[in-house]
């Protein structure tokens, strides 16, 4: 059963790394860490961070967490409603879920997860949302 988390999520922080990359400011290293993480999977976010990304990633399923089904999607990308009944489906198919953000939705799924994987992604960046605790869910392995 496998519900990941990523802990850099796709936000506005991802967004800048992508930019900077694509600028040619930013080391290859992490921002392949970053990008090539989750490739071939599926995402789930809400959707501000489904906005902040500004449009569906290659290569990947998204999932956008809103209250009401949203329609006329990107190819690649679905709406649902219920975080919980996605979670519990993708854990009775064994399939790896990956949790993209926001914040809320990050508390809402840490409990469900079975590995949390995290990138520093080095700098000062600006926010006002921040990842919620987890500590006590996870155990370090490197």
């Amino acid at each position: 059963m496998s519900c990941h988390s990523i802990g850099h999520g796709l936000n506005s922080v991802s967004k800048k790394v992508l930019e900077l990359y694509d600028e040619g400011k930013f080391e290859f290293s992490v921002a392949k860490d970053l990008l090539y993480t989750t490739r071939n999977a599926v995402h789930y976010c809400d959707g501000n961070t489904y906005e902040a990304i500004g449009k569906p990633l290659p290569k990947r399923h998204t999932i956008v967490l809103s209250f009401e089904m949203l329609h006329d999607l990107p190819k690649n990308v679905s709406c649902a409603t219920d975080l919980e009944k996605v979670i519990r489906e993708y854990q009775a198919r064994q399939e790896d879920l990956y949790i993209c953000g926001g914040a809320s939705v990050y508390r809402c799924a840490l409990p469900y997860g079975d590995r949390l994987i995290l990138s520093r992604i080095p700098g000062d960046y600006e926010g006002n949302v921040w990842f919620p605790e987890f500590e006590d869910l996870y155990e370090l392995e490197s």
